[in-house]
């Protein structure tokens, strides 16, 4: 349950801090997933994939299926 506070800090800050919701293996396990579909070892057509170029949030490119070539740069899957 999200209370008062954590609203207000949401409200305020932009973000809320859940805690920890994973444990270490499990975030492991989804970070090589996401390096996997990143570099093109795996794919899913259902997902969508956008590179970081380091530049500003309105200069990013747009989300592409796959990447043209295999990299770790990756902003969102």
């Amino acid at each position: 349950m999200i209370t008062e506070e954590q609203w207000q800090s949401y409200s305020r800050n932009g973000y809320l801090r859940l805690g920890k919701i994973l444990e270490p293996a499990a975030l492991d396990a989804l970070r090589s997933r996401a390096d996997d579909l990143a570099q093109g070892r795996i794919t899913n057509p259902a997902l969508q994939m956008q590179l970081d170029t380091g530049g500003t949030y309105e200069s990013l490119p747009g989300t592409v299926r796959n990447f043209d070539r295999a990299t770790l740069l990756y902003r969102k899957i």
